[in-house]
């Protein structure tokens, strides 16, 4: 298992304003190979990009994962919205 969580403060723009599905002005990455919880997100973080090899479940809140929590199937990358500051837990789906 590899999961990687890369933080950015924003999404990037093309040259007419519009918003892209891409990072901009990265904070931070981390990577993890078992379940478990990330650090904390830092303050400024708005957005992250989510790439996992494997199969995996994440709770945002910081809680414990469960059934209900979103799936992330291996191979994928996603970007998701946050809050600076949340902390993410995840397990093999």
């Amino acid at each position: 298992m590899l999961v990687t969580i890369t933080q950015f403060s924003r999404l990037a723009e093309d040259s007419n304003g519009r918003l892209l599905p891409l990072g901009h002005g990265r904070i931070a990455c981390q990577s993890r190979t078992s379940g478990g919880v990330f650090t904390a997100l830092g303050t400024t973080t708005r957005f992250i990009r989510i790439a996992t090899d494997t199969a995996i479940q994440m709770d945002i809140a910081g809680g414990s994962t469960t059934s209900a929590d979103e799936l992330f199937p291996a191979g994928s990358v996603e970007f998701l919205a946050v809050s600076g500051g949340e902390t993410l837990t995840i397990a093999e789906a």
